[in-house]
């Protein structure tokens, strides 16, 4: 398992859309298994599945969350 623990804003990109999402105040990412596991407070707020066939050779939750388009816009 693997996380970052801290306050930030997540941006999720989108297939077929102009702009992201934003996350707004969160302060945890998980990667367990072939999941990626986003927090406000205890509170789980976003759940990703990773690619199936690929979730095995990330190094570490930043380069699974680069894959997937995820990224943290820190405050």
């Amino acid at each position: 398992m693997e996380k970052i623990k801290r306050k930030f804003d997540v941006l999720i990109e989108q297939n077929k859309t102009e702009e992201g999402s934003r996350l707004f105040n969160c302060d945890k990412i998980e990667l367990i298994g072939n999941e990626i596991f986003i927090y406000k407070g205890k509170e789980l707020i976003y759940k990703l599945w990773l690619k199936s066939d690929k979730w095995e050779s990330y190094k570490d939750v930043k380069e699974a969350m680069k894959d997937v388009g995820i990224s943290i816009i820190r405050f």
